[in-house]
């Protein structure tokens, strides 16, 4: 699958010819019809396990078929989109990446990357601890935070005492310049490109 995207999307213009390069992302290439021309084998994962809904002709259907028809007719805000896995508690970030013309065809393509937000707030987080010089007990504690932990449960699982705990979410928060656990976590979520984002 992987030759048959670089050769179907190579010289497509557009950031189509490099967007199946996002490590654990789905791609989905669609027409404007909202049929898959090409998907690589994460989304062929995501339509297995119902998570991006195809019909028999291969058109994505459903509420992301929904969202993507209003993006395509009032053009992209470049906002995300926001994916459910049906039955779970796990969301993905749906993006569109682009549009470009296959030259051969002259027909109009388009790419979703669709990422899971839990991977995206651990890398986000990283990077965070990374921009900031956090130590290695630090980090542990911000992505056990970002995973939803509070101080205590945050303990337990380091094998520390909750005092222990609480010191190093208190060297995350003088290290990143927040107060509270909800800041941090919005911090992290905004972090793109080694800064946050304003709220």
């Amino acid at each position: 699958m992987e030759k048959m995207l670089d050769m179907s999307l190579a010289g497509s213009g557009g950031d189509l010819s490099t967007a199946h390069r996002d490590a654990g992302a789905a791609l989905i290439v669609f027409d404007p019809q909202l049929r898959v021309v090409l998907r690589n084998a994460e989304a062929e994962a995501m339509a297995e396990q119902g998570i991006v809904s195809l019909d028999a002709g291969a058109h994505i259907r459903g509420d992301l078929a929904r969202d993507l028809r209003r993006r395509l007719e009032r053009g992209d805000d470049g906002a995300p989109l926001l994916l459910r896995a049906p039955g779970g508690d796990n969301f993905y970030l749906c993006a569109l990446v682009a549009s470009a013309t296959k030259a051969a065809a002259g027909q109009t393509l388009f790419a979703l990357i669709i990422r899971d937000v839990r991977a995206e707030l651990r890398e986000r987080a990283l990077a965070v601890a990374r921009r900031n010089r956090l130590t290695v007990r630090e980090t542990r504690m911000l992505m056990l935070i970002v995973e939803g932990y509070d101080p205590s449960g945050a303990a337990r699982h380091l094998g520390v005492a909750r005092s222990t705990a609480r010191t190093h979410l208190q060297r995350v928060f003088e290290k990143i310049g927040v107060t509270r656990q909800g800041e941090l976590v919005s911090f992290v979520a905004r972090f793109v490109g080694g800064e946050a984002r304003p709220a």
